[in-house]
């Protein structure tokens, strides 16, 4: 069972945590991973209606942890080259003491919020943006923040959308639009990931801009009234990355989709507490992104026997910071090599029972039906995260440790 707030300070000793009441007393012997270039088999049938989903997003339903929610985008099966056609956001749910690996576990919730629900004086009727959700549990209430273009111009026109609900499987009213107040590629915000800091404040990072403009992670603080009023906008710089992944432009290479983390949460696990953090840096803080390789193949890869095969697709790598409000973050590696089919990822974590869950998208190379796919986050004795296979069966590294 999980605090309000599932943050452990960084004060207290390992000893202290009360989470911890198991160790593991064995571990399987670590899966040397090769280039990676199949695609997943989806985790959730086509039983559900909408069948296709993208940008799956994990989160806590309740104050106590003891409910997990998976928001996803719909696609809608009938995208172009340049175009993914979305409306909708759906929900599937798990109750703790499940094993999350069976699909048949999770309850399919259903469509949770349209794009239709947002007032049309914002965008106009069916502009299908309606991308990458993130939920939120807040003062009692479950939050969904999910972007839409407010001016038809996918250029700029990204912002961020918020709904409440009083609770993961209520109505979803919409609440407002958030201003970040960041004139960078026109205030441009997507892909928002929403988190507390130690010290209770509300944070959001997200996309600012998309791959015409070579956008990157920026980050700002909304109001704990009301999760919608922004301020103290900042965009993130990441050192190093640059020689792995390459440029767009003349900046970073096209980053989106964050998801930021503390360690204190991330890593307690019973039994899976890294000896050091020395892999990290020491930081207290993890992002994970999606990236699009320009130019190379990615080389910083966990255990580096790995070998990225492309660069074609999107990769999922990570980043860590002292603190949450850094604006510098240092890019660590790989979490997941590009793949050879779908070119877009987006992903999640959460500390969930025995295991930290990862959830991404994939699908065929065209036609825009993604589906959501669910494995395991693994690291090595030095907190460094290990680089996770895309294989045939989901879960398939949660006993490769």
């Amino acid at each position: 069972m999980l605090r309000k707030h599932p943050l452990t300070p960084p004060g207290l000793s390992r000893k202290r945590r009360g989470q911890i009441v198991a160790v593991l007393v064995a571990v399987a012997a670590t899966v040397l991973v090769t280039a990676q270039s199949a695609s997943a088999a989806p985790f959730f049938s086509d039983s559900s209606n909408p069948p296709y989903s993208s940008d799956p997003h994990l989160a806590y339903c309740n104050d106590f942890g003891t409910k997990l929610c998976l928001y996803a985008s719909v696609d809608e099966g009938n995208g172009s080259a340049g175009s993914y056609p979305m409306r909708r956001t759906k929900l599937w749910t798990i109750n703790s003491g499940l094993n999350w690996k069976t699909a048949s576990n999770w309850t399919y919730v259903g469509v949770v919020a349209t794009e239709d629900a947002i007032r049309s004086m914002d965008i106009n009727p069916r502009t299908s943006h309606f991308w990458a959700p993130a939920g939120f549990r807040h003062d009692g209430r479950n939050y969904l923040f999910v972007p839409d273009l407010y001016n038809g111009n996918n250029n700029t026109g990204s912002r961020v959308y918020v709904f409440d609900a009083p609770s993961e499987t209520g109505t979803y009213d919409y609440r407002g639009r958030i201003d970040t107040g960041s004139t960078l590629n026109g205030g441009y915000a997507s892909d928002p990931f929403v988190l507390r800091d130690y010290d209770g404040s509300v944070y959001m990072f997200f996309a600012n801009g998309n791959d015409t403009n070579c956008g990157g992670v920026s980050r700002t603080r909304l109001a704990s009234d009301n999760l919608l009023s922004a301020s103290n906008t900042v965009r993130i710089t990441f050192t190093g990355l640059q020689a792995d992944l390459g440029r767009c432009g003349n900046g970073d290479p096209y980053i989106e989709g964050p998801a930021v983390y503390s360690r204190y949460h991330l890593y307690d696990l019973p039994g899976r507490w890294p000896s050091n953090f020395s892999g990290i840096g020491d930081d207290q803080w993890i992002m994970m992104f999606s990236v699009k390789p320009n130019g190379r193949i990615p080389a910083r890869t966990n255990p580096t026997s790995v070998r990225c095969s492309t660069d074609a697709q999107q990769a999922l790598a990570y980043a860590t910071a002292p603190s949450l409000t850094s604006t510098t973050w240092t890019y660590r590696g790989i979490i997941m090599c590009p793949r050879g089919q779908e070119w877009t990822n987006h992903g999640s974590l959460i500390r969930w029972g025995s295991d930290v869950i990862l959830a991404f998208h994939d699908g065929p190379s065209n036609f825009h039906r993604r589906r959501v796919m669910l494995d395991c986050l693994t690291w090595s004795s030095n907190g460094a995260l290990k680089t996770v296979p895309v294989s045939d069966n989901n879960a398939a590294n949660c006993n490769n440790w």
